[in-house]
């Protein structure tokens, strides 16, 4: 399947973010696109297409940034800092 897989509307349509799977040679790709009118009429959009491969892990990305409100401004440091953290050494 490609394409969007859960999709979350907020504020009367100002903020839309959409979970989507991409699936090239088998490998499935997780990613996160947020939308945004909220300062004005045009779109604002930025989408981190490759989360992870694993489904659990893009879908707890999402819903932390769907409860976070997290604007398409800062989605993909906030991408960065989510997988740096899954990944780093806990001590």
């Amino acid at each position: 399947m490609n394409g969007i897989i859960r999709e979350r509307i907020i504020g009367k349509g100002a903020l839309k973010y959409s979970l989507t799977e991409t699936n090239d040679n088998g490998i499935h790709r997780y990613g996160v696109t947020v939308t945004s009118t909220l300062f004005g009429e045009t779109p604002e959009t930025a989408a981190v297409d490759d989360i992870s491969a694993d489904m659990e892990t893009a879908v707890r990305f999402f819903d932390m940034a769907v409860e976070n409100l997290v604007l398409p401004c800062t989605l993909k440091d906030v991408a960065e800092n989510y997988i740096a953290d899954i990944f780093s050494v806990k001590s």
